[in-house]
């Protein structure tokens, strides 16, 4: 057989622009897919991410802080989407076609290293096909299967996607390094690209760090020469070890990077949060790992999920499968090993699978099961099923067989309807709402989906209610082999927030307390006893609960102007000015701290100082009604009438009247920023006599109504 020239430019072209195309088809209704889950901790509330400026500093920041997804550190992935949203002001398109354009590099680099593995010394002419359609139909197959969605469609997991980008990128870089001849600058050259490439796939996620074990694998399978690994070319021999110390040398010093927190953290403390052990979870793996397979295999929409209710095993009977399992593992593996040297395309695919699923599949305190996963280790077992198809075409046509069109027609028959398949997934990820009601179809009983459908989707809109039946229906069923089991509480949390956004402020304390009283620093739990306190007039209750907040939470001007507007309430006016600047130090020119500081020297009449924060205020958000309400304050105190005129003219014309008077209503409530009533009532009523008659929800008399309610009230 006439040996294949390597790579052609123009062939591999025509494969990018094929793969391109082909993943633009299958994922063009994946643009409009909402954020979910976990994009809000890592991209939407995450200030890390809202960069106002691209220069060094910004971008620096990325590679000296833990920011987003648990605290792990992953720089570039945050960059890229800092970048997206600096670029496209946080909108869907950017993110989705940085994704897209990821996972296409992904397959296009699969591709050209397929390629290159079956020139390698133990496959090169061997395998009795055309390395490039083998190499194509692969790539293609693994771009197209639905199961990928969740590395591509969900955009926090560009994070996976990356991480293998990097890696398919490092390992085609070693094969050209191992591939070009001897002493050449080139091996230099692409082994320092490989070397790069895998410590962008290390500091994008961290189980990139299998990779050096994957090309001792390579080496050991398909460059050794003889009988005893490396002794017959001992150039090639030192060449080799030297590129495998130098990546040996960035695993071990990228994890150190990466897993900065010490190792009873990262592996022992976080099962505290979790409903299994260590010993539970190396059980329950074993048969995770074949229904990763079995996606692969069989990966109708109904199989396909953002979650899986995966029953945690208790022993090796307990259930039976699991026994079966990890035996079925010993026995792939064992028979991947031996089959080394006759089937070594096969032994590499299966090691390879099993070695990149061991971070995440072993004993780290993760979540058992996402689908998202498998996007890196089931790479090569595509090759195996291009390769069987590829071999029996070619058998086929040579011997004439009427079965031969019929195979033809079965390779574009698999990618239409593995596209399709992708494409309906990629519905379900289209909202909050889709997406979380697919898990329930499967799912009816879990919690989490309830949990998320709750307050990914009804607590948006809005529809409080809703919300409310599906957080308490999720109270009735068992959390026990659910997610987390501390996740209860969480949904407590947002079950008193709903109390307290429908005005039962009492009913609302009363919950945040028993989430704190279950010794859980709830975030949105102590900071929603502070709210309550302070709704229901208890500053003593909420200064108290606020200083809580401060010792346990990191310093924010968010946290000090909630300090700064209860000492401002309890007429502790020097304390409160003093918190109001902090939070001006940790934000300058923060809207909320200027309104307050203004507010605060009108209440004490001083109205030059009001001014200038006020002032302040209103440049950088010129239509705030208290703003203008404290501003027109500030010029009846001062008894100047012509201010009072214009600022009461400007105030008419750029607010309705129910508007006004809304407004005012709230200044009596608690948290609101308090108004001199008795001062600002009259010159409005005299001056919106007229608006107040035209207003056809209130009557002239139903408005002194209110009018004499407020003043008497203050």
């Amino acid at each position: 057989m006439q040996k294949e020239s390597v790579n052609p430019s123009k062939q591999n072209c025509f494969v990018f622009f094929l793969l391109f195309l082909l993943i633009l088809i299958v994922y063009s209704n994946s643009y409009q897919c909402t954020w979910h889950f976990d994009d809000r901790t890592s991209i939407t509330k995450n200030d890390q991410v809202r960069i106002e400026k691209i220069d060094f500093s910004s971008m620096a920041q990325f590679f000296s802080t833990s920011e987003g997804l648990s605290g792990t550190f992953r720089p570039i992935p945050m960059l890229t989407f800092a970048l997206n949203w600096y670029l496209g002001d946080g909108k869907l398109f950017g993110f989705h076609l940085v994704n897209n354009i990821v996972h296409c590099l992904s397959a296009f680099f699969l591709f050209l290293s397929v390629q290159m593995l079956l020139q390698t010394p133990k496959l090169d002419g061997k395998s009795g096909v055309n390395t490039h359609s083998v190499a194509l139909l692969a790539s293609v197959l693994w771009a197209v299967h639905p199961v990928q969605t969740q590395a591509v469609t969900y955009i926090v997991q560009r994070m996976a996607a990356m991480a293998a980008m990097f890696y398919i990128l490092s390992f085609y870089f070693y094969l050209k390094a191992r591939l070009v001849n001897n002493g050449t600058w080139k091996t230099v050259v692409f082994a320092a690209f490989s070397a790069t490439s895998f410590a962008l796939a290390c500091l994008s996620k961290e189980n990139a760090v299998m990779l050096p074990a994957v090309l001792i694998l390579t080496e050991y399978i398909f460059f050794q020469s003889g009988d005893r690994f490396f002794l017959k070319n001992r150039t090639t021999a030192k060449r080799t070890m030297y590129i495998i110390l130098a990546f040996g040398g960035i695993a071990i010093l990228i994890p150190l990077l990466i897993w900065h927190q010490s190792i009873h953290n990262i592996i022992i403390s976080i099962y505290e949060k979790r409903p299994f052990s260590i010993t539970e979870r190396l059980l329950t793996q074993p048969r995770i790992i074949f229904f990763y397979l079995s996606l692969l295999f069989y990966p109708v929409n109904h199989r396909l999920s953002i979650y899986h209710h995966f029953p945690i095993s208790k022993s090796l009977i307990d259930p039976w499968s699991t026994l079966i399992c990890m035996g079925g593992i010993v026995v792939l593996i064992i028979y991947a090993c031996l089959a080394a040297r006759k089937r070594p395309l096969i032994s590499f695919a299966v090691l390879f699978y099993f070695l990149n699923h061991i971070i995440e599949s072993s004993i780290l305190g993760l979540e058992l099961v996402y689908e998202h996963r498998n996007y890196l280790p089931s790479m090569f077992l595509f090759v195996l099923f291009s390769l069987a198809i590829c071999q029996s075409l070619s058998t086929l046509k040579d011997r004439k067989s009427h079965l031969f069109p019929i195979m033809v027609f079965f390779i574009p028959f698999v990618i239409f309807t593995m596209g399709i398949a992708t494409y309906t997934r990629n519905e379900d990820w289209r909202t909050e709402k889709s997406l979380w009601q697919n898990v329930l179809r499967q799912y009816p009983d879990t919690p989490r989906a309830l949990n998320n459908l709750a307050y990914g989707h009804y607590l948006q809109i809005g529809d409080l209610d809703y919300a409310l039946s599906l957080y308490q229906r999720s109270l009735g069923f068992s959390w026990k082999d659910d997610i987390t089991v501390y996740r209860k509480v969480y949904t407590q949390n947002d079950i008193a927030g709903i109390y307290f956004a429908k005005g039962f402020y009492e009913k609302a304390l009363s919950l945040w307390e028993g989430v704190l009283s279950e010794k859980r620093n709830v975030i949105g739990a102590m900071g929603g006893r502070v709210d309550a306190n302070m709704a229901l007039g208890r500053w003593n209750d909420a200064s108290a609960a606020m200083d809580l907040v401060i010792k346990t939470q990191p310093p924010s001007f968010n946290s000090y102007n909630k300090r700064g507007f209860i000492a401002f309430k309890q007429g502790r006016y020097e304390e409160a000015i003093a918190f109001f600047r902090k939070a001006l130090q940790e934000k300058p020119l923060n809207v909320p701290s200027l309104i307050y500081l203004g507010a605060l020297y009108s209440s004490i009449e001083n109205v030059d100082r009001s001014s200038f924060f006020l002032n302040m205020a209103l440049s950088r958000k010129a239509d705030s009604p208290v703003v203008l309400m404290l501003q027109l304050q500030n010029a009846i105190i001062a008894g100047n009438n012509e201010l009072i005129q214009k600022r009461m003219h400007f105030i008419l014309n750029l607010f309705k009247t129910n508007q006004i008077f809304m407004l005012l209503q709230q200044s009596k409530e608690h948290f609101s920023i308090p108004l001199d009533l008795a001062k600002i009532v009259p010159v409005i009523f005299s001056a919106a006599r007229d608006k107040v008659q035209q207003w056809p929800m209130m009557t002239e008399s139903s408005a002194k109504d209110i009018v004499m309610e407020t003043i008497q009230s203050n």
